[in-house]
């Protein structure tokens, strides 16, 4: 056998390794994903189920909402993540996962789509420059309609 073979050879195990490695790591992140959205649903059921029963710890309920931080509303949420982009726009579908990372009750099946329809029935929220992104009302001032105005297109 020469150096080279042998070189190969070790070569192609560590690719394989390496292969093998990230498809493990793929699985543990979507893992985490579904585990994240999963506790998320869970806490704002415990939230809804402690006021529907009016269980009172002697927390008043908002003070409650801001203490279990996955029972949040989404709204909320992705308010507070544009605030801190200072007025740079996002996508709705990366400020989605950002706001079920941080707990915003948002459905496990399409939380983006959920979350476009909760933007595009407020106005605090604009689209500066093109479809899909998303900015707060308040840095950008100079935009007079709603995200969810619909033009008609002429022929």
């Amino acid at each position: 056998m020469t150096k080279s073979h042998l070189a190969t050879g070790f070569r192609q195990q560590a690719e394989d390794q390496l292969a093998k490695l990230e498809a493990a790591l793929r699985e543990a992140e979507e893992s985490i994903r579904d585990l994240d959205a999963e506790r998320a649903q869970i806490n704002a059921e415990v939230l809804a189920l402690r006021s529907l029963l009016a269980i009172d710890d002697g927390e008043p309920l908002q003070d409650r909402a801001r203490s279990h931080p996955y029972a949040v509303g989404a709204k909320d949420v992705a308010i507070e993540i544009l605030r801190e982009s200072d007025g740079r726009e996002m996508h709705y579908r990366l400020l989605a996962d950002e706001v079920v990372q941080r707990g915003g009750n948002l459905p496990a099946k399409s939380p983006a789509a959920a979350l476009n329809a909760i933007m595009n029935r407020d106005e605090r929220f604009v689209r500066p420059s093109k479809r899909g992104f998303y900015a707060l009302r308040e840095h950008h001032p100079s935009i007079r309609e709603n995200v969810g105005t619909r033009h008609s297109r002429s022929n």
